[in-house]
């Protein structure tokens, strides 16, 4: 059982990273795109977030971006990067921020729109996109509403289980 508790994150993160997939799928007529796929984004942000310390989530971040990359993209770069480019930030970050839920919330929002902008950078230099002022403003938007909603929906399953099953923590963290 421990060692289903020790990868509990990842299942959770992997869990997210499917059910995003999905809804962008499904939901790609209705809404903008690029405004669903930041479910394993924001939890890899409040995992850090609760677990600063704990630089195996940076190699679980790699792999969920390569995870991501190849689902959304097609090629490699984009999530693979800043996956762990923000996850590493977030933990270097937590230590400054005030152990006060809204404001964890209000930086997983700031990251989940900092991936938003670099997304849009990526398919502006490569012109693999619709890259207008207005697309920029509009999936901003969007993004932005999205990020907020599953934040709140969201985010107290990532504190517990940040709090209570951290990922791979180390011997003497058990103990």
């Amino acid at each position: 059982m421990t060692a289903v508790k020790r990868w509990l994150a990842a299942i959770f993160l992997l869990l997210a990273a499917i059910l995003s997939g999905s809804l962008a799928m499904f939901l790609r007529p209705v809404m903008w795109s690029q405004a669903s796929f930041g479910i394993t984004l924001i939890g890899l942000v409040v995992l850090a977030l609760y677990d600063e310390e704990n630089y195996n989530l940076l190699w679980l971040a790699g792999l969920l971006g390569l995870l991501c990359d190849s689902f959304y993209f097609g090629f490699f770069g984009v999530c693979l990067v800043s996956f762990p480019v923000l996850t590493f930030l977030t933990q270097k970050l937590a230590r400054y921020i005030p152990e006060i839920a809204w404001t964890k919330m209000l930086v997983a929002l700031v990251a989940y729109l900092i991936q938003y902008l670099y997304l849009f950078l990526i398919l502006a230099m490569f012109n693999l996109g619709n890259v207008s002022r207005s697309a920029f403003w509009q999936g901003l938007g969007a993004s932005c509403l999205s990020g907020i909603f599953w934040i709140v929906l969201t985010f107290w399953l990532w504190r517990k289980v940040a709090q209570k099953f951290p990922f791979l923590p180390s011997q003497a963290d058990l103990y």
